[in-house]
């Protein structure tokens, strides 16, 4: 019967402990955001960066969606409308991830619907999925056989960003606009500078 060196194999096991957590640091996941560029209801090309100095709302989507969208949107429009004066200060943000039914004119009617400063953004499905990837926003297309029309299955948070476009706070839907108020004030908040003291 062979005799097992207990050193070595602490020795193994302790060394293979290591790699493993080296793999598991290496694998961490990117941070959630970062700025992207797509194409707007007017035509036109839009970037995130555009919105600098402003609380960007962002939220995905399309507008053939019977509920989920609207209810998002709607808690869009309503927290706008609370915010006020500050309104001026967040700029309202709809990615379809629909670029084939959902063009800029299309988007244009639809966002305006919920609020004059909403932007609709589309482009390529590669483009899109691209920014969706890097928000973590997953969706599916979901054929029927033999039939022209589909929906999407896809996630409906809510991102708010900063000023600086880093992403300050992911909402999950169905959260009341009062929610949301608190967190672009919060935002708003945290940008403003402190007053000397007296």
């Amino acid at each position: 019967m062979q005799r097992i060196d207990t050193r070595r194999l602490r020795r193994t096991c302790f060394a293979l402990l290591l790699c493993a957590a080296a793999t598991a640091a290496a694998a961490t996941p990117a941070p959630v955001g970062g700025d992207f560029s797509l194409t707007g209801h007017d035509g036109e090309p839009w970037s995130s960066e555009q919105a600098r100095g402003q609380v960007v709302v962002l939220a995905f989507g399309y507008t053939f969606c019977p509920d989920i969208c609207p209810t998002a949107l709607a808690t869009v429009a309503a927290a706008m409308t609370a915010l006020g004066e500050d309104a001026e200060r967040v700029q309202p943000v709809f990615v379809s991830l629909d670029p084939q039914r959902d063009t800029p004119e299309r988007l244009r009617g639809y966002v305006e619907w919920f609020h004059p400063r909403m932007i609709g953004l589309t482009g390529t499905a590669d483009e899109l999925e691209r920014v969706a990837d890097r928000y973590r926003a997953r969706y599916r297309f979901i054929r029927e056989a033999d039939a022209d029309y589909y929906t999407l299955d896809h996630s409906a948070s809510l991102y708010v960003l900063d000023l600086q476009g880093r992403l300050a706070r992911m909402l999950p839907h169905g959260l009341p606009p009062s929610v949301l108020v608190g967190a672009i004030e919060q935002v708003l908040d945290d940008a403003a500078p402190e007053e000397p003291p007296r």
